[in-house]
């Protein structure tokens, strides 16, 4: 197995991310050295009513910057080799499977694979060679703040406000002294109101 970084080193940005309990089943050890926070109770608010909802397992908060360095370290463990600094170009099918062709260090080089797994986002350049059709994507604004001293730190915060956005923002606790706030693009105003954001 080979992977393809078009970076050169694995220096992912800090950026905290909320998933299901099942996560730390498909990962194992990298899921349990990124987990910063367990979510077990949701508060819901929109038009001066709120209501409560309890997990039955707790939710998990992630930093993507200590996630990505583990799967890297468990990938090369299976025996995959990551080459950084090399860009996807192009696939094609050919006799043998399919035809991958990449740049790295300023040359060009020609693979060959059985099977091409693109990990390379919405916008995905693999998912567009292959001809899939592009997915609709949301711009979304992400902020770290002070947890409000009223907010339990397993408790994720939800805010439903149909004149701002047909989406919504929440407060996703990190730590019992900050969370993480979300908001789509057009609502970024209101966003800004609400939190105080931390410098």
């Amino acid at each position: 197995m080979r992977v393809l970084e078009s970076k050169p080193s694995l220096e992912p940005a800090s950026r905290t991310l909320i998933v299901t309990n099942h996560f730390r089943n498909q990962l194992g050890a990298s899921a349990n050295e990124s987990v910063l926070n367990e979510i077990r109770r949701f508060e819901l608010f929109t038009d001066g009513r709120s209501a409560q909802v309890a997990l039955a397992k707790p939710d998990l908060i992630i930093e993507r910057a200590k996630l990505i360095p583990g799967l890297a370290r468990e990938a090369r463990d299976s025996g995959a080799e990551i080459s950084f600094d090399t860009r996807f170009l192009e696939l094609s099918p050919n006799a043998n499977g399919i035809h991958v062709q990449v740049e790295s260090g300023g040359h060009q080089e020609e693979l060959h694979a059985n099977s091409v797994v693109g990990a390379d986002g919405a916008a995905s350049r693999v998912a567009r060679t292959s001809g899939w059709a592009p997915v609709d994507t949301v711009p979304l604004l992400q902020a770290i703040v002070r947890l409000p001293k009223d907010c339990p730190v397993d408790t994720t915060r939800v805010w439903f406000v149909p004149d701002d956005t047909p989406y919504f923002y929440w407060l996703i606790p990190e730590s019992a002294e900050r969370g993480g706030t979300w908001g789509n693009w057009r609502g970024r105003a209101r966003h800004d109101e609400m939190f105080d954001a931390v410098p």
